[in-house]
């Protein structure tokens, strides 16, 4: 670059140097015969000039100048932010002010919902039909143990069975409980299948169907239970002390002409479709009018005891 410039400003010296030596010479003017060309004759050229030029002093040559060396991140092209200053300015952070937290109002959770216990149906005064097969009303007679004729003697028990019956329930009101039982002298059976075991006798000590036909004939006879004027037991239940559980039952028993009162606790278990009561009681021949049976002068004979189970099993009409 520098040899460039020294060599164009020697030939601008030059040619002011030889700018006094003669007039330039102006070409001539040739005129073509054809009217529509215009031919200009070229120049001769002119004399060099015999002046020898005035030695110029050497042209100062100006160093070039070297970029200088940045980093690589540098030499990408600068954002406008970038060519300004760096000026150290101290920024003033503008106060911020600072909102109070607010807390959200605290919703009150609605408490679980309790199970709400729904009253007891009031099923009021249920009318039941007593299951004759799944019945037992019975008494047992036990032989006198001191009778002179023990070794003949034998215990029995006696089901009462073709009865008529009234069972009305209210689990609300004992005062609504009505029972009643009406049955026929006639039908009492001795030692029938399964009774002696139920009975809590022993099975072995159970006698034929001839001895069965004979203590039949024996109780149903005028000194005894007196069938003929007789014909039937009647219990008849007076009042209640409760509906369920334990619950004892008074009522009235009439047997053989004498009604005596008589007390026994019940277990009752219903629900409005089944119902099931257990119970026993006591009473003796002598308190009803009668003897217990006895023969051969008395070496032969029963206790006065008479020992009732009831255990009704009935379902809802």
């Amino acid at each position: 670059m520098s040899e460039i410039r020294a060599m164009v400003l020697s030939l601008v010296l030059a040619g002011c140097s030889g700018a006094n030596t003669e007039a330039p010479v102006e070409p001539a003017e040739v005129v073509s015969e054809e009217p529509s060309r215009a031919v200009l004759a070229t120049p001769a050229p002119l004399p060099a000039a015999n002046v020898e030029p005035t030695p110029l002093p050497p042209a100062e040559v100006l160093p070039e100048p070297v970029p200088p060396t940045t980093p690589a991140a540098a030499q990408q092209a600068p954002s406008p932010a970038a060519k300004k200053p760096d000026v150290a300015t101290e920024v003033v952070a503008e106060p911020v002010a600072v909102q109070p937290e607010v807390k959200e109002p605290e919703v009150a959770q609605p408490e679980p919902e309790q199970p709400v216990e729904e009253p007891a149906e009031q099923r009021g005064l249920t009318s039941y039909a007593v299951v004759p097969a799944d019945t037992w009303i019975y008494v047992v007679v036990r032989f006198d143990p001191d009778a002179l004729a023990v070794a003949l003697g034998h215990d029995h028990m006696v089901r009462a069975v073709g009865y008529q019956s009234t069972l009305r329930w209210n689990p609300e009101s004992a005062e609504d409980c009505d029972v009643s039982f009406v049955i026929p002298v006639a039908d009492l059976v001795p030692d029938p299948p399964g009774g002696r075991e139920r009975a809590g006798l022993d099975p072995l000590d159970a006698v034929g169907k001839k001895a069965l036909g004979s203590i039949k004939s024996n109780f149903l006879a005028k000194k005894q239970l007196h069938a003929d004027a007789y014909p039937e037991i009647r219990f008849q239940s007076t009042s209640c002390d409760g509906v369920s559980g334990p619950v004892r039952v008074k009522g009235d028993l009439s047997m053989r002409g004498v009604t005596n009162p008589i007390s026994l606790r019940m277990e009752v278990e219903e629900d409005g479709e089944t119902f099931r009561a257990t119970g026993r009681f006591e009473t003796t021949h002598t308190a009803f009018g009668f003897k217990p049976f006895s023969n051969m002068a008395g070496a032969f004979r029963n206790l006065d005891t008479l020992s009732f189970t009831v255990d009704v099993a009935a379902k809802a009409r």
